[in-house]
């Protein structure tokens, strides 16, 4: 009985010394990648951040707004709309067109 344990403990001592090993070859990877990791971040940190300039946008009329606007020579942009969310109606239009007159 004692030569099975013998047996059983050398196995089981060989299998703890292989998983020791694959620790330490995990643990050196992970070192590795926090070190990448370092550097890519003094990488970004270090560059100059792109200005990013303002979208423009262009305010939301509908189709007979626009048109109406073609017609009277209106700048959409100049226009406040009245309409759900802010969107310009076709009396937004010809409110701007009279009061530019």
């Amino acid at each position: 009985m004692a030569k099975k344990t013998k047996k059983k403990v050398k196995k089981l001592t060989k299998a703890v010394e292989e998983l020791q090993e694959r620790n330490e070859e995990l643990m050196e990877a992970l070192e590795e990648q926090k070190q990448e990791i370092r550097n890519i971040k003094a990488a970004l940190e270090s560059q100059p951040e792109a200005a990013e300039e303002p979208e423009e946008e262009e305010p939301e009329a509908t189709e007979a707004a626009e048109r109406r606007a073609g017609e009277l020579d209106v700048d959409l942009s100049e226009v406040e709309g009245t309409g759900a969310e802010g969107r310009i109606l076709v009396k937004d239009v010809e409110d701007a067109a009279e009061s530019e007159d």
